[in-house]
């Protein structure tokens, strides 16, 4: 999901009751700015994957330096909610959330979250569950943006 291939992506846990979560290391301690999530667009040109089935709708993500299993390790780093440029409820796709869509999401953190190395992605729901009690999570890339700290 970092590998600049919009070919490859990843699902988790399919059918899994919300919230579920999944953790990843960056590799590196760093300070955070902002992120961006690529949807899964659909097979060939199509494009009827965005803003529907598994793609992430709102999430929470957490940092730590020293992971645990449990959360008492972990910092809230933000609430995300995906929102679509026309608003149009899930399965109708204006021409503007297309684009937006294939361009990627950007989210910002908020200034003031501490500089971390491991992110927890607690997910709230995806797009053709809203409000629902279960689910899976999918996209093809995520980029997180920061300055690396030593």
């Amino acid at each position: 999901i970092w590998d600049n291939d919009m070919k490859t992506g990843l699902q988790v846990k399919l059918g899994s009751a919300y919230p579920f979560w999944f953790t990843f290391d960056l590799g590196v301690t760093a300070q955070l700015s902002r992120f961006m999530i690529w949807q899964r667009p659909g097979s060939g040109s199509a494009t009827n994957m965005l803003y529907n089935n598994h793609a992430p709708h709102e999430w929470e993500l957490w940092g730590s330096n020293n992971p645990d299993a449990g959360w008492e390790n972990w910092t809230l780093l933000g609430h995300f909610i995906m929102t679509k440029p026309s608003g149009l409820p899930v399965g109708q796709n204006s021409a503007d959330d297309i684009e937006a869509g294939k361009a990627g999401n950007g989210f910002d953190f908020e200034d003031g979250i501490p500089p971390v190395r491991y992110i927890r992605w607690k997910h709230i729901d995806s797009w053709s569950t809203i409000g629902g009690t279960s689910g899976s999570c999918s996209f093809m890339e995520i980029r997180f943006y920061g300055a690396e700290q030593n």
